[in-house]
């Protein structure tokens, strides 16, 4: 039996699925560019009281968990971390951090920056969100792949591993993935991933947040919308080479 979904902004157990825009060729356009990180924070989306999850990009290693917006000004958005507090490793000033918040039915995916950690009132203050990446909207020219997951797990934010078995990676970008799964994977949870684009290089590993799920018309699988968080360094040269020689291919053949 699947577990209930985890969803933004409601109570665990309750269900939502996230509706993909599906692929119509090879390689998409890039949207135009994301407003400059000076930007003050979408009013619409971070107010005091909205509920969001964490998770950090960089060198803490701790799972997703939710929290609330405290307050939020020019500068940047203070987050409630409430009992989490106590529990969670902090993070350091500079390391980056992705909130979800949930938006007109959207589940949206910001990178931050930490700036500061306020222990007395149990707050973590972040800059302005760099980038808005919505699961309809591409930050990177994306390429089709069609190959098989050689290993995959998500972490349930509210603890456990789950194996992701049958997995096909459909496309790809440096930015992110969609992957078609025949078994439930939870929205705004973590995911390690492994697969081959080359049979002569080594797999692509990467840790990712699931950033969008929904069903696949007419079919049982679903399609899994994976925003990169972490990647080494080698495997994120291979998916720049990989995706550089697919578009490069399509345009000659244009």
């Amino acid at each position: 039996m699947p577990m209930d979904e985890p969803v933004i902004g409601q109570p665990s157990g309750a269900t939502a699925s996230e509706r993909l825009t599906a692929d119509s060729g090879e390689v998409e356009t890039p949207p135009p560019a994301a407003p400059p990180a000076t930007s003050p924070p979408d009013a619409e989306v971070f107010r005091p009281g909205v509920a969001l999850q964490v998770a950090y990009a960089g060198p803490t290693r701790a799972p997703a968990f939710n929290a609330a917006v405290a307050g939020v000004d020019a500068d940047g958005i203070a987050i409630d971390l409430g009992r989490k507090a106590s529990s969670q490793p902090a993070p350091g000033s500079g390391e980056p951090v992705v909130l979800v918040v949930r938006s007109k039915q959207q589940l949206q995916a910001f990178d931050c920056e930490v700036t500061g950690i306020e222990e007395s009132r149990s707050l973590m203050l972040v800059t302005p969100p760099v980038e808005a990446r919505r699961p309809e909207r591409r930050m990177a020219t994306r390429v089709v792949v069609g190959v098989p997951l050689r290993s995959g797990v998500w972490l349930d934010p509210r603890g456990g591993e789950f194996p992701i078995h049958g997995g096909t990676v459909i496309d790809v970008s440096v930015g992110g993935l969609q992957l078609r799964s025949l078994q439930y994977v939870g929205l705004a949870s973590i995911v390690r991933l492994a697969f081959v684009l080359h049979p002569a290089e080594r797999p692509v590993h990467v840790q990712g947040m699931v950033v969008g799920c929904a069903d696949e018309d007419r079919s049982t699988a679903l399609r899994v919308h994976v925003q990169f968080l972490e990647m080494p360094e080698d495997s994120r040269e291979q998916v720049a080479r990989y995706v550089q020689r697919v578009s490069a291919r399509a345009r000659k053949t244009a």
